[in-house]
């Protein structure tokens, strides 16, 4: 069993906290003859390529040469036949475009709520004293303690029955906006079981619980408790529920394994720590408490 502490000493020293071309050789016409005085003989055709599917250039054929002696020099051969241009070159296909990216879909995510953490405590150290938890009011007679469970699972555990509400407080009394999530279970018959925010003091908090057969938003201010919202949820005993409160700017929300259940405005509180805590003489445990902001 964990040693209560003085709230005096949470009150004056508030609670510290604990991403990544084939070119193609055309053959010309055959040679042509020509025959002059003395023989001679034409020119080769011009031989003409189509290169890279260009059509290859007309090429003039070479004079006939002159024959024999004394005679009078042979005509000039006839020019060899313009050499037929090469076929020209098909071009190749041209490329698809490549397909567009896809856009990327915008990321989803709820817009200005709480969400980096600040405490988180699951108790499997086996202590209750990093981080600190106090007792509110020992004058009570709370019984905390870190209790094993099932399958070694450590949780906090209140074991006294006590008619009023016997807090356990942790945190940093300067926290503003904050989520307070904890795994709660009522270990007994009735009662009453549930977190706390903003707590000031004994005499000044928001919190959200759990009576067996309602949910209950309620502050408490100058020691005086007013309900905010009140409906119906049916609690089992022996059953662990997720319960979260939501405080940020005056907007304070009731969430049950993650379904908002009420909702309420209050602006009289602005600042606080965080707790747990059991009532009506119930009795139960407390894990993975975790606050966000």
């Amino acid at each position: 069993m964990a040693k209560p502490l003085s709230f005096a000493w949470f009150v004056g020293l508030g609670i510290g906290l604990c991403a990544a071309g084939c070119a193609e050789a055309e053959t010309a016409d055959p040679p042509r003859s020509t025959t002059g005085t003395g023989t001679s003989t034409g020119g080769a055709a011009g031989t003409s390529s189509g290169a890279g599917g260009t059509g290859g250039s007309a090429t003039t054929g070479s004079g006939g040469s002159t024959v024999g002696g004394g005679a009078t020099g042979g005509s000039t051969g006839t020019g060899g036949a313009t050499g037929t241009g090469g076929s020209t070159g098909t071009g190749g296909a041209g490329g698809k475009g490549g397909t567009g990216g896809t856009s990327g879909s915008g990321g989803s995510g709820t817009g200005g709520g709480p969400s980096m953490q600040l405490f988180f405590d699951d108790f499997e150290d086996g202590n209750a004293t990093t981080p600190s938890w106090i007792d509110g009011d020992p004058t009570l007679g709370g019984a905390w303690s870190v209790a094993t469970r099932e399958a070694g699972n450590r949780v906090f555990a209140q074991a006294a029955t006590v008619s009023d509400w016997v807090i356990a407080v942790s945190g940093d009394f300067r926290w503003t906006d904050q989520v307070v999530e904890a795994t709660v279970k009522r270990t007994s018959a009735e009662g009453m079981i549930g977190v706390f925010g903003r707590i000031l003091d004994m005499r000044n908090y928001y919190f959200l619980y759990l009576d067996g057969s309602n949910i209950i938003l309620r502050k408490r201010v100058d020691n005086s408790s007013t309900n905010l919202l009140k409906i119906k949820f049916p609690m089992v005993s022996g059953t662990a529920y997720t319960l979260k409160l939501s405080i940020v700017g005056t907007t304070l929300t009731g969430y049950v394994d993650g379904t908002m259940l009420v909702t309420a405005t209050d602006t009289l509180l602005t600042t606080g720590g965080i707790g747990v805590g059991t009532s009506d003489s119930g009795i139960g445990d407390f894990d993975n408490v975790r606050v966000s902001r």
